[in-house]
């Protein structure tokens, strides 16, 4: 069992209704209140694991979770649907393989947000200093006429001068 504790927070999303899912009926019914806090602590197991797979070794996730019900760990894993068996003998969630892949399509969306509103602002920020004019150092503050004095940004450094984070930027 490999569990990638690095000091931070994992977490998955743990929707209200999960406990009404087709394949988690099957199992309360059979497994009880029991069963679904095992499974729910087997799949923190395996988020928590190193590509999100746990081995396929009941003892030790029976022991990982101070668990004596070797046989009902077997089961919940074997006999619901809730997990999958790789080749190579690991246990993996179809529950938080979705989850990962919704996470991941959000991110994507970010960066791609990201990147839009940085080109917006970047152009933004090309309109109101242009380029040097010829001749024109490059990195030379270009001459700012009195109407726009007031619309140039500034930054007044917090703690009387000593470094820090500044307001008014």
């Amino acid at each position: 069992l490999r569990l990638n504790y690095k000091g931070m927070l994992y977490y998955f999303p743990h929707p209200t209704n999960l406990r009404i899912g087709k394949d988690v009926i099957r199992m309360r019914r059979s497994e009880g209140a029991a069963g679904y806090g095992i499974y729910v602590m087997l799949l923190e197991l395996v988020r928590d694991s190193e590509d999100q797979q746990v081995f396929d070794d009941p003892e030790s996730l029976a022991f990982a979770i101070h668990e004596d019900d070797v046989s009902m760990i077997t089961r919940i894993c074997h006999d619901y649907s809730l997990f999958t068996l790789t080749d190579d003998g690991y246990l993996r969630s179809p529950f938080l393989a979705m989850c990962q892949q919704q996470a991941d399509e959000r991110a994507a969306k970010a960066r791609e947000w990201g990147k839009m509103g940085a080109k917006a602002r970047y152009s933004r920020a090309d309109q109101r200093h242009p380029s040097p004019e010829p001749g024109q150092e490059p990195g030379a503050a270009a001459p700012i006429s009195a109407a726009d004095h007031g619309n140039v940004p500034y930054a007044l450094p917090m703690g009387g001068g000593m470094p820090g984070p500044c307001i008014n930027q």
